[in-house]
């Protein structure tokens, strides 16, 4: 049995009717094409948080910027059962996710540079530190190579400090 997926991230200010409208035709192209395919199941959504929650975390790992910009992540979750469709879906996620991208800046929203941050758990296994990480990142390298100078917490996988 076969069983792959893939998540996506995006940080945007503020949900809108426009934006959510932007998402719904995203999730209708994708299960045009994709959603035929065995196993298919593609899934966009929003993770809201109190706008006061930057006053509470100054230390936690989502606080990687000022309490004024607090973002909010829009997850994007792709899975399908048939090895031969990888390639198919990992691009679809990747232009699923250029694609709102785009619409929440055409939609006049400020994410670009330090607002577009990528949630660990949802973003992709390509996704820049420096987005994931911030200011923390130079911070966890060093604690990183302090620690673990012969690099065995790279055979468990995930993101390379």
């Amino acid at each position: 049995f076969y069983l792959s997926g893939r998540f996506a991230t995006l940080s945007i200010t503020t949900i809108t009717s426009e934006f959510i409208q932007s998402a719904l035709d995203e999730l209708h192209e994708q299960n045009s094409t994709l959603g035929l395919k065995p196993g298919a199941m593609i899934s966009i959504g929003f993770q809201t948080f109190l706008p006061n929650l930057m006053n509470y975390t100054h230390t936690a790992a989502y606080s990687l910027f000022a309490s004024s910009t607090l973002v909010l992540p829009v997850f994007f979750q792709f899975s399908w059962t048939n090895a031969s469709d990888d390639n198919d879906f990992v691009d679809a996620i990747r232009l699923s996710r250029n694609n709102l991208y785009q619409a929440a800046l055409d939609q006049g929203q400020t994410i670009n540079g330090s607002q577009q941050i990528q949630y660990p758990n949802y973003a992709l296994d390509d996704a820049p530190l420096s987005q994931i990480y911030g200011s923390n990142l130079a911070r966890l390298r060093s604690i990183r190579k302090a620690w673990d100078p012969n690099n065995i917490m790279y055979l468990t996988g995930g993101f390379k400090l």
